[in-house]
């Protein structure tokens, strides 16, 4: 819990008025960003690094610069959990990593807000964090490009920039997503997001969801499925539904400059991630890759 206090000076005199605030208390949405210095108590801040960059925010109201160039964030998990993706997971963040700076994009692997999951009162499964590292890296940022530590970039010729012309992305769009073959929802493996008031009100409200925070197999993909899908969102997201190689696609539906492929088997996907990669450093070298080579 952080308290500011020269709000807490301001309403200590004056309980009623601290009751009746209704920006008094707030919950840590996971960015210094989603805070204002008229909350008095900000609740679920469990990182080190975040109370320090909140007792800066509130205490010495830093001003920090900004570039008005448009700014690309790949963004992707470092966390390994049960050993499960080695030798795979830093292979695929080298993968997207040279993706990045390919085309001068950032590069950021986060992975504390997955094990931190465990600290919350709720322990809520693992993969949410990938909702806490958006909240948190989203503010700094244009766009980010979410990709899942066992997705892999095939075609890195391809740019976020005429990707976003290619599939007409105006002011009003805000997400973008897809229903890959014959799935019953959403591949929340790969998506983009922009920096916009709407798209924190979608985050947060995917984080309000709590029916799917041990509800497998889906988890935050189902939060996100149902969401996208109401009132207010679905007008303002790119919906690519049966998409197999625009975007991401599957191994079995693989084809020649398709640009991701998720590599999302039922067990552990380090071998078929392994796979891919191989696949990848393929492609680079001049070779013809097909789906059976995913397989």
């Amino acid at each position: 819990m952080v308290v500011s206090w020269n709000r807490f000076q301001q309403l200590s005199s004056n309980p009623a008025a601290a009751a009746a605030d209704g920006s008094v208390v707030a919950v840590w949405e996971n960015s210094v960003e989603s805070t204002s210095t008229d909350n008095l108590i900000i609740t679920d801040v469990y990182q080190d690094r975040d109370f320090l960059d909140l007792s800066s925010l509130y205490q010495l109201q830093p001003v920090l610069p900004k570039s008005k160039a448009k700014s690309i964030a790949v963004v992707t998990s470092s966390y390994i959990y049960d050993y499960c993706m080695e030798p795979s997971g830093t292979r695929a963040s080298l993968n997207k990593r040279s993706y990045a700076d390919k085309h001068g994009y950032a590069f950021v692997a986060r992975s504390r807000e997955f094990a931190q999951q465990a600290l919350r009162p709720d322990q809520r499964r693992t993969v949410w964090g990938k909702i806490d590292v958006i909240q948190k890296v989203l503010p700094k940022y244009d766009w980010v490009f979410w990709l899942d530590m066992d997705a892999v970039v095939m075609n890195s010729a391809q740019t976020i920039e005429a990707l976003l012309q290619r599939l007409e992305i105006n002011d009003s769009t805000h997400f973008v997503i897809v229903r890959p073959g014959t799935d019953k929802m959403i591949n929340a493996g790969v998506f983009l997001i922009r920096n916009t008031a709407w798209s924190f009100q979608f985050l947060q409200e995917i984080q309000n969801q709590s029916e799917w925070y041990r509800q497998g197999p889906s988890y935050e993909q189902g939060a996100m499925w149902d969401v996208m899908r109401r009132e207010g969102f679905i007008q303002h997201t790119k919906f690519l539904d049966r998409e197999n190689h625009l975007f991401n696609t599957f191994p079995k539906f693989y084809q020649q400059d398709d640009f991701i492929v998720h590599f999302a088997p039922d067990k552990c996907p380090n071998s078929a991630t392994l796979k891919g990669l191989a696949a990848a450093d393929s492609i680079k070298k001049g070779h013809a890759v097909t789906s059976q080579d995913l397989l």
